[in-house]
């Protein structure tokens, strides 16, 4: 379920650099999102009844609530693992400028 909120942050891991690089470049090209920032983060989770630690890369991706479906949609299809991290977090408030070039960049629908 997503907020009324018009923009959104979409958070994404990935096992690698290179898939990290690609699923950037892939939603940004397809204009589903405006940016794409990518950081090295440490994981540690439970999978399969199993406690994991491993490195892997965050993927922080500015987009809009009407392509939430598309975005997530094409970030299933391209990802690696069998369930990947895909969550939307809503904009409180961003600069005008800001939103403007969002909007600019990205899809309308």
């Amino acid at each position: 379920m997503l907020s009324e909120a018009k923009y959104l942050v979409v958070q994404v891991s990935a096992p690698n650099e290179a898939e990290a690089r690609m699923i950037a470049r892939s939603v940004v090209e397809r204009k589903l999102a405006a940016s794409a920032q990518i950081f090295p983060v440490y994981s540690v989770y439970e999978w399969r009844n199993e406690i994991k630690e491993h490195a892997e890369y965050l993927i922080l991706l500015k987009s809009k609530r009407n392509l939430y479906p598309a975005l997530e949609a094409l970030l299933t299809e391209i990802h690696s693992y069998e369930v990947p991290e895909i969550f939307a977090i809503p904009f409180v408030a961003g600069a005008a400028s800001y939103l403007q070039w969002i909007d600019a960049v990205t899809n309308e629908a």
